[in-house]
């Protein structure tokens, strides 16, 4: 079990951006496995149980209830197959899942949980006398509209699919990228009236 203690930071009501209170987690569990069960096969999975509680708020309303942007179940599952017909290729694969997050402290505004499905591969050859790498990856590829994150009072976005060519040198080969989509799903679309977006303050180019 891990215990850890750290100071609560989260947006008001005043949309003041505010460290107060505490962020106190006595029971997280988190589990992890790997191993080649098959040659040519490789597999990485993790778990973690999180339970986290809002201290010394101050408030009735809001102590020892969740803190904000912190899920009760993170899950992910990476999986890698060496291409036997074709020596240096091997083809990848992710499976992310991250639990509901509350927005608020009084844990009355939440998104739903979400997932995530990447694909990639990547090939091992020699370039010019020299070992280079190739690798190619499409993120969420069912191209799902989804809230990722309420870390600091802040609704994020999950990405839209997109894919990218690089080699080990960091040269960028190829690059797709999908025109973000609407916020489809009827639970988004009324959770965002009820809570836009924030923007960052301008900075103002004469207190330079």
């Amino acid at each position: 079990m891990i215990k850890t203690t750290k100071q609560l930071t989260f947006t008001n009501n005043s949309n003041v951006f505010v460290q107060d209170s505490t962020e106190r987690h006595r029971d997280d569990i988190e589990v992890s496995v790997f191993g080649e069960p098959v040659k040519g096969v490789r597999l990485i999975a993790g778990a973690s149980y999180i339970h986290g509680t809002e201290e010394d708020t101050g408030s009735a309303a809001s102590e020892g209830k969740m803190p904000i942007g912190v899920p009760t179940m993170l899950f992910n599952v990476n999986a890698e197959y060496d291409v036997p017909l074709l020596q240096g290729l091997t083809l990848t694969a992710w499976s992310i899942h991250t639990g509901s997050q509350y927005f608020n402290t009084t844990n009355t505004l939440s998104i739903p949980a979400w997932g995530r499905f990447d694909l990639g591969s990547r090939y091992a050859t020699v370039v010019f006398g020299k070992p280079t790498t190739f690798r190619a990856s499409v993120l969420n590829v069912a191209n799902k509209s989804y809230w990722e994150s309420t870390i600091g009072g802040y609704l994020t976005q999950g990405g839209t699919a997109d894919g990218v060519v690089v080699d080990d040198h960091g040269f960028l080969i190829f690059l797709w990228l999908k025109a973000p989509t609407a916020i489809t799903t009827r639970k988004q679309r009324r959770f965002a009236r009820k809570k836009p977006l924030k923007k960052a303050p301008r900075r103002n180019p004469s207190s330079a």
